[in-house]
This record gives C-alpha cells, structure tokens and sequence, in this order.
C-alpha cells in the first residue's frame, strides 16, 4: 500500500503540478504562441501584399520601358527625319550660294572685260592719235610730201562734196 500511496502522492503532486501548469503557465504560453502565429501570419500577409506590389511594379516598369522604347524609337526617327531635312535644306542652301557666286563671277568677268575693253580702246586711241600724229609730221616734213598731201587732200573734199551736196 504504501507503493499505491506512493503513487498517489505522486500523481496528485504530478496533477497538481500539471494544474498549477496549466492554469498559470499554459495561457501566457499559448498568448505568446497566439502573438507569434498572428505575427507570422501579418508579416506573412505583409510578405504577400509586398510581392503584388512588386509584380505590379514590375508590370508597371516592363510597361514603363516598353513605352519609353516605344518614344525614343520616335525620338531617333524624328532626329533622322529632322537631321535629313537639314541636310537637304543645307545642301539647297550651299546650291543657291554656289549658283550666286558664279552668277556674280560672271557678272564681275563681264564688268571686267568691259572695263578691259574701254581701256584697251582708250590706250589705241591714244596710240592712234600719236601715230597719225607722226605720219602727218612726217609727211609735212618734206616739202613734196606736203604738196602731194594737201593735194590729195583737196581732192578727196571735192570727191566729198557733191556727195555732201545732193544730200543737203
């Protein structure tokens, strides 16, 4: 009996112990254990809620990119068209430049060669003058040459002048 009192004792002090257990140490363990799944499950929740947000992200940056592909591909079209235009508008503008410049070479080769001309025509009459001045000095020089001149002279104003009459 003393082993079944034995016993007794020891399931009671075991119960009693199990009680004490799970009357005072067993609610603060499962609020702890409560706090810690409620943690779990919110941080779980904020683990879910941030992967949307980052899918979403990541929809929104993909769709992002693929927009911004889409304006510089329209960018670099407009550079290429502008930079096309301003090649041909340079080009035109270097054409009309050229085309001035020769037109105004020309105009300046002909104003030079007209100026050209006059002088070339001013230094022959010069020339002329000195040279009809020396064949007339020439020919007066001698005695017979200036009679022989004079003739000569006074004959082509006879030939002139019935010439000169019928038209007066």
């Amino acid at each position: 009996m003393k082993a079944v009192l034995n016993f007794a004792g020891e399931l009671f002090a075991f119960l009693v112990v199990a009680a004490v257990i799970y009357r005072y140490v067993v609610p603060p363990l499962r609020k702890a254990m409560a706090a810690r799944q409620d943690m779990i499950r919110a941080e779980f929740d904020e683990a879910r809620d941030a992967k949307e947000q980052a899918e979403a992200a990541e929809q929104k940056f993909r769709a992002s990119i693929s927009d911004v592909e889409a304006e510089v591909a329209e960018i670099r079209e407009s550079a290429e068209r502008l930079a096309q235009q301003i090649v041909e508008d340079l080009k035109a503008k270097a054409q009309d430049e050229a085309d001035r410049i020769g037109e105004r070479g020309q105009q300046q080769l002909a104003a030079d060669r007209e100026a050209l001309i006059r002088g070339i025509r001013a230094e022959m009459g010069i020339l002329v003058v000195e040279l009809a001045g020396r064949i007339v000095v020439d020919a007066l020089a001698d005695e017979a040459r200036r009679a022989a001149t004079i003739d000569r002279f006074l004959a082509e104003l006879d030939a002139l002048a019935p010439a000169n009459a019928g038209r007066a």
